[in-house]
């Protein structure tokens, strides 16, 4: 599951600083503690280049082993500009967007969108689609 994941990938990589946990969970550091200790840091900017990459996301594999998908800064911009503009006009933080895919997915960009627009974004509770569970949620939160 999940939690012996994220332990595999602190072993590996050393340099993760914390992993968070919200809500119940065997694993991770508490959500509000991680909070706290950030409360009031800024991060400071750093320029980048549109040709820069911004997102690797893994393909399925169709053809062979799966492998990373590059788009850099300049095509994302493009990508969520349009979604903003063309895709999802009138979406506002009053929205909720049920996710179905993985982040990683290229639908993950939908997320961003409604990032950028302050609209909630909903998890499912569990690594496998259960259609009940996604309808539960969408009645909770009235997903738009």
């Amino acid at each position: 599951g999940f939690p012996a994941h994220a332990a595999a990938c602190r072993q590996t990589a050393p340099g993760i600083d914390f992993v968070l946990s919200i809500g119940a969970a065997e694993f991770g550091d508490d959500y509000d503690a991680v909070a706290a200790r950030f409360a009031g840091r800024t991060i400071a900017s750093v320029a980048v280049d549109r040709d820069d990459p911004c997102w690797f996301f893994f393909t399925s594999g169709t053809t062979g082993r799966p492998k990373a998908a590059v788009l850099t800064h300049g095509q994302m911009g493009f990508v969520i500009t349009n979604h903003l503009c063309d895709l999802m006009p009138g979406t506002t933080r009053d929205d909720a967007s049920i996710v179905v895919a993985p982040l990683s997915h290229g639908a993950g960009i939908h997320q961003l969108v409604q990032v950028a627009h302050g609209a909630k974004s909903i998890l499912l509770p569990t690594d496998k689609l259960d259609v009940p569970t996604v309808w539960a949620l969408v009645e909770k939160w009235w997903v738009t």
